[in-house]
């Protein structure tokens, strides 16, 4: 039973509060993100366009997240490659994976890329025990995501430099 203010007349009605119910957990796994992750409410910005900026940004980064999550979840052979994620640098991270955490991944080709393997990187990132049996969970991902993000901002200040 899923109770609703709203009138219920007929089962197409039912189905559509079942549909609206569902994207709702949606939207608090991405004001959980925003707020616990991206730490939107710790920010100490004093100008409003500057906090109205912060927010923008931190909730583009909670919304790849929240996609890659999801994406996971009910398509995980699709392609990075045919999605909006940003996955780049992969074989960097791959690299920086072996070295500093001592894991191989060495099924993964970098240029055929899954979701569910991209999912699970970004996982080991932030702390994820690499478990085949365990799917990785919202807190080691935004964790994962926010090294992602920061490695290949090195790599990318890197290259800049060395085209200079």
């Amino acid at each position: 039973r899923l109770l609703t203010s709203m009138p219920v007349p007929d089962t197409q009605s039912a189905l559509d509060m079942i549909g609206y119910y569902t994207i709702r957990w949606v939207i608090e796994r991405f004001h959980f993100v925003l707020k616990q992750g991206m730490e939107v409410e710790e920010r100490q910005i004093e100008s409003p366009q500057a906090l109205k900026n912060a927010v923008i940004l931190d909730s583009w980064a909670a919304t790849q997240l929240c996609a890659l999550h999801y994406l996971a979840r009910v398509k995980p052979h699709l392609p990075t490659a045919t999605t909006a994620l940003q996955v780049q640098n992969i074989a960097f991270i791959l690299v920086f994976l072996a070295q500093h955490h001592r894991i191989t991944l060495t099924e993964i080709d970098p240029e055929a890329l899954t979701i569910e393997q991209f999912h699970r990187i970004i996982a080991i990132l932030g702390g994820f025990q690499n478990q085949k049996n365990k799917t990785p969970g919202i807190v080691s991902l935004w964790i994962g995501w926010k090294k992602y993000l920061f490695l290949t901002d090195i790599l990318q200040t890197q290259k800049d430099v060395g085209n200079q």
